[in-house]
């Protein structure tokens, strides 16, 4: 067993330890596979089937009441008739005048035999054949049903009762005379091979004995659907991984607590099973539309190609979706895929995503194939070669959706969300759910570049069909080629343990080129593969502007749209953006601050029509994009700063403290993200006289000040730290309606109170202080005194935690500097300190500028938006230039994916021994775009 396994285990252990169960961090275990190890996979396949609950205190009496009630159904429905049917010869009750075997009555004792019998003779039909290719089903069970099978009793077991009710053939003579001579044929007619009926000793019953139980009880309790073929076909995985836990306690009850997990899927699953509902949109053959209306939305090519072969979507994805793949892959396969099916909340939703990768994944032959290869391919009993090739490749199946924090709108890819601002309903988006990475993995990257780390990064998050990882790693590379230091990013190491990661580098000065300059060289790469314009709108408060101005400078296909607060940023910033006079770049100076011009910004991005037809979309950190590239800030940080080369391979691994200048949180959004990929990160976000995340943190008040305070740190003079909402949703479980009503309170009163229960959440990933003017000056002093180092007034203001708030000395610390001192020349002057201003910055002075006012006025709001709307709208984005914009009717559809990545490296061809023990790796990186 590997390191990294065994480390995998420890974190089901730790998981799985807490009285309180907290069923979203085991699903995102779970979604990268359980380990069979100590029972772990059938305990946790319990919880994700909504059979045990999450309090752990109530297991005792919940289990013991369960088993008592399905002992309860044994003896109604097995036991009590078997008793009657073996006192027949004695006692014959159950034959009257009034009932009899001819009794038409639906309500006679023998009509609901004779019906019952039906019923259980398909089932023992199916069972006895289950998983041919598996010895398991056939060999007896070590805890068999005492309560039927007590040789004191001579009662009728299902399996004799079928042998009963089988008929017999008998051959009939006739010789000469005429005398008939009725003799048993020379072979005995066997309705199931030798190997599907083996006899077992008394007191003993194989496990198919105990599945055609569970299924037979089923069927008894709802007679609506009864049994359908195929039932025995779900039940068998689940009876197979509960009667196989090591744990004896569990093992021993694995038919009642199997009968109560299918009873809870199929509760989920049944409308698969019922005709009647076949056309319904909850039934069965809607769900197969939704396969290829999936497919033809991610690869219109292999779709048109089905649908000229006229090949249904009802040939081959019925049987996929009714029995759960599980007659596709052979079972240790169909165990480690249900693994992920059971974690996901939208299990049958994400199971047509499966559908619809698997199609995609066999493109090229279905493409070369004719109708009958195709069908042959399409309908072959086991996909092992599938499986194989995945193995091999390393295939990405499935990307994943991104959502609204508002829960309004699901279902976007990363192409879409890369290409908007705020969700249509208000909300921000993000991934349903994020990769987790491991040790192994982390300390493979430690002798990465920052460059190729953010490849790494990505590519966790865009799959290669949308973007082939070559094009990724140029288009990376290219766009932090222009970067003024060879490393792009750098750690200042200082006195007593001070460590400044430099992130400015870029051409504007300010960390935000990192994130833009990725984000625009993405965009770019979309918008000439579908020969189509964008328009970016912006607000900032100072260094976004400049860095996506300088981002998208003379790019034909993308118009920016900027405004900033007139008079509330520096020379500098205001400088980096004005003097850019290419075509496609469009300057604002708004009279007010950044809160007030995210007013307006707000009700663009809310128009569904100017979005659409204008490809409006948002450069600030509302974009998905900046916070994905923004992760790698942190796992840079954690890589060079936190002491993880020392650790051993499966030791623990280190903490790091990072500290934050924050404005809009986007950067400490991406650091509670990270948190969640794994890394043992503790963040402080330290901001101005704009307190309102430090108030947030500590006492609870999220709510906006009066008015936004001018500080020497005004890139983050924000009181709307709009970032926040992605924390919040992540912090309460991914709960769109609780934030929706939590963000539009804040943004309708200015003010939010969070419950105590939610500001504890909050404390836990995250701390907080708040830093005045001088404090900021004092920083900068003694930061230079002791170091010769200055610092920009934003840097300072986290810097100032090191003088005042000594480290942990077990706990290595970190300083985001997220712009240059070159930046801030009146603070600068102000701390007594002088600079050199790089080169580039002095040749601003001699540029020529462009801009355009928004000033005040009553309605001021109004008045904004219709400028901007006007100048959206003559930009040459609204050229007509823009082709193939709608999402549902985009001819590159099959590179604009939603879903899940699934990488699959389950060997078709394991020994039992092998699957249980090896790590099994349908290892998913949560990504957030298309199919493969």
């Amino acid at each position: 067993m590997s390191t990294a396994y065994r480390n995998r285990i420890q974190e089901f252990k730790v998981a799985l330890s807490e009285e309180n169960l907290n069923l979203t961090t085991l699903r995102e275990l779970c979604f990268n596979g359980v380990p069979f190890e100590g029972g772990i996979r059938a305990l946790c396949w319990k919880i994700l089937l909504n059979y045990l609950p999450l309090d752990q205190t109530l297991w005792d009496s919940f289990l013991t009441k369960q088993r008592d009630v399905y002992s309860q159904f044994l003896k109604e429905m097995i036991i009590q008739p078997g008793i009657a049917k073996a006192n027949m010869g004695l006692s014959r009750e159950d034959v009257t005048m009034e009932d009899h075997p001819l009794n038409p009555n639906p309500d006679s004792r023998w009509n609901n035999y004779f019906k019952d019998n039906e019923i259980l003779l398909q089932i023992d039909k199916d069972v006895r054949r289950l998983y041919p290719d598996m010895a398991f089903f056939q060999r007896p069970t070590d805890y068999p049903c005492q309560l039927i099978l007590d040789p004191q009793n001579d009662y009728e077991t299902l399996r004799r009762r079928v042998e009963q009710t089988t008929l017999k053939a008998q051959t009939v003579n006739r010789n000469r005379s005429g005398v008939t001579n009725v003799s048993s044929p020379g072979k005995s007619l066997n309705l199931y091979p030798s190997n599907e009926y083996e006899v077992l000793p008394n007191g003993s019953e194989a496990h198919w004995e105990v599945v055609e139980r569970i299924l037979f009880i089923y069927a008894k309790l709802n007679p609506g659907i009864a049994y359908v073929q195929g039932m025995n076909e779900i039940v068998g995985p689940i009876y197979y991984t509960f009667a196989t836990d090591p744990n004896s306690q569990w093992k021993e009850h694995a038919e009642a607590d199997t009968f109560f997990c299918f009873t809870n899927l199929m509760s989920e699953n049944r409308d698969n099973f019922i005709k009647s509902l076949d056309d319904s949109q909850c039934g069965i053959t809607y769900k197969m539309e939704s396969v290829y209306s999936m497919l033809k939305d991610k690869d219109l090519e292999l779709y048109l190609k089905l649908e000229e072969q006229n090949i249904k979507p009802q040939y081959f994805t019925f049987r996929w979706l009714t029995l759960l793949l599980s007659q596709e892959f052979l079972l240790p396969d169909v165990i480690r895929i249900w693994d992920t099916l059971f974690s996901d909340e939208g299990r049958f939703h994400f199971l047509i995503l499966v559908c619809c990768a698997m199609l995609i994944l066999i493109r090229d032959n279905l493409l070369a194939g004719d109708f009958t290869v195709n069908m042959r391919l399409l309908q072959c009993d086991k996909h092992i070669g599938l499986l194989k090739s995945l193995k091999k490749k390393e295939v990405l199946l499935l990307s994943f959706f991104f959502q609204s924090t508002r829960g309004g709108d699901r279902g976007w890819d990363f192409r879409d969300v890369l290409f908007s601002g705020y969700a249509p309903d208000g909300g921000m988006f993000m991934p349903e759910s994020v990769p987790v990475l491991s040790a192994a993995t982390l300390r493979s990257w430690r002798s990465l570049s920052y460059t190729q780390l953010v490849v790494e990064v990505a590519s966790l998050f865009i799959p290669t069909r949308l973007v082939p990882r070559r094009d990724l790693e140029v288009l990376v590379a290219e766009a932090l080629s222009g970067f003024s230091v060879p490393e792009v990013v750098r750690v200042a190491r200082l006195k007593d343990g001070l460590s400044v990661l430099e992130l400015f580098h870029g051409e504007t000065l300010a960390f935000k080129d990192l994130a833009m300059s990725c984000t625009v060289r993405l965009l770019d790469y979309f918008l000439q593969r579908e020969r189509r314009t964008a328009t970016v709108l912006v607000g900032t408060s100072g260094d976004t502007g400049g860095s996506a101005i300088h981002s998208a400078k003379g790019l034909s296909g993308l118009d920016v749209v900027v405004v900033y607060p007139r008079g509330r940023i520096t020379s500098v910033q205001e400088k980096h953006m004005t003097t850019v006079l290419q075509d496609n770049v469009h300057v604002f100076a708004a009279d007010g601050s950044s809160d007030d011009i995210d007013r307006p910004l707000r009700r663009l991005f809310a128009d569904p029509e100017l979005v659409e037809s204008h490809g409006l979309m948002s450069l600030n950190s509302v974009n998905w994009s900046r916070i994905m590239v923004q992760l790698a800030h942190f796992v840079y940080a954690y890589l060079e700063l936190s002491g993880v080369e020392q650790g051993e391979a499966g030791t623990a691994l280190p903490e790091l403290e990072v500290v934050v200048p924050t404005g809009g949180a986007g950067n400490i959004a991406a650091g509670v993200i990270v948190q969640l990929m794994g890394l043992p990160l503790k963040l402080v976000a330290m901001v101005n006289s704009n307190d309102i995340v430090h108030r947030t943190v500590t006492y609870g008040d999220f709510s906006m000040a009066a008015e936004v305070t001018q500080t020497l740190a005004p890139a983050i003079d924000i009181q709307d730290p709009y970032n926040m909402e992605r924390v919040f949703w992540l912090l309460l479980d991914k709960d769109g309606a609780a934030v929706k009503n939590m963000m539009e309170e804040f943004q309708h009163t200015r003010r939010h109170t969070l419950p105590e229960k939610h500001r504890k959440l909050l404390s836990q990933v995250l701390t907080a202080g708040s830093v005045t003017d001088d404090e900021i000056l004092e920083t900068m002093r003694k930061c230079w005194e002791e170091n010769q180092y200055v610092l920009c007034p934003h840097t300072a203001v986290a810097v100032w935690r090191h003088y005042h708030c000594p480290p942990d000395p077990e706990v290595n610390r970190c300083y985001i500097a997220t712009a240059s001192p070159a930046k801030f020349q009146v603070a600068v002057q102000r701390a007594g300190l002088t600079f050199d201003l790089p080169e580039a910055v002095q040749a601003l002075d001699g540029l020529a500028t462009r801009c355009q006012n928004l000033d005040r006025s009553p309605d001021w709001c109004g008045d904004w938006e219709t400028r901007l709307r006007e100048k959206i709208q003559s930009s040459v984005s609204g050229s007509g230039g823009r082709e193939g914009g709608n999402r549902a009717d985009r001819t590159t559809a099959a590179a604009a994916g939603r879903g899940r990545t699934l990488h699959v490296h389950l060997s078709a061809d394991m020994s039992h021994s092998q699957w249980n023990n090896q790590e099994l790796h349908i290892h998913i990186a949560e990504l957030t775009s298309t199919l493969i």
